[in-house]
């Protein structure tokens, strides 16, 4: 898709290359696409791969969580030894921000997004950066707010980000603004019916991580953290009986977070 224009073409595409309606269009060259399948869902679609010259639209993941995730792969042979971990600091970040340096902007706002650092202060930079004169720096705002920060920060800077973002002229960075929400108003009849359709699914409790994962017939919350996790032998069940904080996961449904 057209950088400049984005998503707004998506109407124009869908009827110059007779592509199914329905479909919200993220890349592709005419030929092939990459798309959110809306024909069957109203939120959390499926992603497809359309070929149009075969004819063929194909489904490639059930979420985009899992698209994403799909995007890495896992190598246990892999050597790291040697590799540099750039870890940048508060004063180089500002810098950047003051030098105007795009490049080291875009390598340095998702590590820190995705790294332990003080929310508060990164908060803060990244309001300022959400009205930054550079688009690719905005969307990377945005895209880590959206992947890593939704459920991290303050919940005052986040609402001024949304509406930041909602006002964006770029827009990719608009539909980030949908996707946050998504997030944020995530319901927990939202969650009943991911658990039901065997979606996996993190969820945030005071910076503590949980996730809901069907494997082998069985419905687990698991706790990375500390290597332990709570079974149940139906969705219902996990549902009813899981506990965090000692509270089942409805009646302590205001204070959890959807993460991932």
């Amino acid at each position: 898709m057209v950088p400049e224009t984005g998503i707004l073409e998506n109407d124009y595409y869908i009827k110059e290359w007779e592509l199914p309606e329905g479909l919200i269009l993220f890349n592709g060259d005419g030929h092939t696409w990459l798309a959110f399948d809306y024909r069957d869902a109203t939120s959390a679609p499926p992603i497809v791969y359309v070929d149009v010259d075969l004819e063929q639209t194909i489904q490639i993941a059930d979420s985009f969580d899992e698209f994403l995730k799909n995007l890495y792969l896992e190598n246990e042979e892999f050597d790291f030894e040697g590799m540099e971990v750039r870890v940048y600091s508060k004063q180089e970040f500002e810098t950047f921000i003051q030098e105007d340096n795009v490049e080291e902007l875009i390598y340095a706002i998702p590590d820190l997004a995705q790294g332990d650092v003080d929310l508060k202060w990164f908060g803060n930079q990244l309001l300022t950066l959400s009205n930054y004169h550079d688009r690719f720096v905005r969307s990377w705002v945005a895209t880590s707010v959206w992947n890593s920060l939704t459920y991290r920060l303050d919940e005052e800077i986040l609402h001024s980000l949304i509406e930041n973002f909602k006002m964006d002229v770029d827009s990719e960075v608009r539909m980030m603004a949908e996707l946050i929400l998504e997030k944020v108003n995530y319901s927990f009849e939202q969650l009943k019916e991911d658990v039901y359709n065997g979606e996996r699914v993190s969820l945030a409790f005071q910076d503590k991580l949980y996730h809901i994962i069907e494997e082998s017939n069985q419905w687990h919350l698991a706790d990375y953290e500390t290597e332990t996790q709570q079974s149940f032998d139906s969705a219902d069940e996990l549902l009813e009986k899981s506990r965090i904080d000692g509270k089942s996961l409805q009646e302590g449904w205001s204070h959890i977070k959807k993460a991932y």
